[in-house]
């Protein structure tokens, strides 16, 4: 039989055994009811475990102002970034937040503003017109025009930065500018058998020519010096070259001549000083018929 020892013993387990079985049934209910998870009651079984209850995290209010809209969320996110994934806002690298996106959430959280930046390479072109250029030449006859070379237009192209700042520009630099210059058209104008008076009459194609009013001598080919045969700029004497004084009338101008025609400044003279000019003739006596008169004389471009 067992003894009085025995039969204690056998009670106590039984009775702890009870109170396991009550405490479990007890941490299920818990668990169905109300969603929370009790610690074991046995600290032999599980030491590291205290008696206690794991919390949901608590909903925090936060005002979200972006893209012209101001709305208040109620999150669990326990950061700004993740709210802004929860929401579904997108931010890209250039936007800016008030608050770093690692900030956390709290109950006294200010506003959070989003400012969109966007930052825009444009290209502006602009077309650069060719101009038509006019060259009058005596082997046409006037009225005449023959297009030589024609225009081709230019563009000049400038890059800019342009930032906005929630739609709204703030900035614009201009970071690189080209020019591909245009290609300018030639047209020759007729000179021959033009009298004055035509000349006169087409000064406003010809830019405004200057007219002088010049005093006039004649000049043959056996009348140039020194210069052996050859004018001062090496330009043979002849029918529509000129010697004039170089500090009146450039070297190499071109102009037509009232009663001559089309002439160059090829050559000068000691007695032509200022406003005297000397006619070259293809003979001694068509430059003595000249004498000495006043002409008038356009400066042509």
């Amino acid at each position: 039989m067992p003894n009085l020892y025995t039969r204690a013993h056998g009670v106590a387990n039984g009775v702890q055994s009870l109170r396991r079985v009550a405490t479990l049934a007890l941490s299920f209910t818990l668990a169905t009811c109300f969603g929370v998870a009790v610690c074991s009651a046995f600290p032999e079984e599980n030491a590291e475990k205290s008696i206690g209850a794991i919390l949901p995290t608590p909903k925090r209010s936060v005002i979200i102002t972006a893209d012209g809209e101001t709305k208040n969320v109620d999150t669990t996110a326990t950061t700004v970034g993740e709210l802004f994934q929860a929401e579904n806002i997108l931010l890209s690298k250039q936007d800016r937040c008030t608050v770093p996106l690692t900030t956390p959430i709290t109950a006294d959280m200010k506003p959070l503003v989003i400012t969109r930046i966007q930052i825009e390479m444009i290209k502006e072109r602009v077309v650069v017109p060719f101009i038509t250029k006019k060259k009058l030449t005596p082997k046409l006859r006037y009225g005449q025009s023959k297009l030589v070379k024609g225009g081709v237009n230019g563009e000049r192209v400038a890059t800019y930065k342009v930032i906005h700042k929630d739609g709204v520009q703030i900035a614009r630099k201009m970071t690189a500018h080209k020019v591909k210059p245009a290609q300018n058209a030639l047209i020759l104008s007729g000179l021959r058998g033009a009298s004055f008076s035509h000349m006169l009459a087409s000064r406003g194609s010809l830019g405004g020519a200057r007219v002088l009013t010049m005093r006039a001598t004649g000049y043959g080919p056996n009348r140039n010096g020194r210069w052996n045969a050859l004018c001062r700029t090496g330009m043979k004497p002849g029918y529509g070259v000129v010697a004039v004084d170089p500090r009146f009338i450039r070297l190499g101008t071109r102009m037509y001549i009232e009663n001559y025609g089309y002439a160059i400044a090829g050559d000068t003279g000691g007695a032509i000083k200022g406003n005297r000019i000397d006619l070259a003739f293809n003979s001694h006596h068509e430059a003595m018929a000249v004498g000495r008169r006043n002409v008038r004389v356009m400066i042509l471009p």
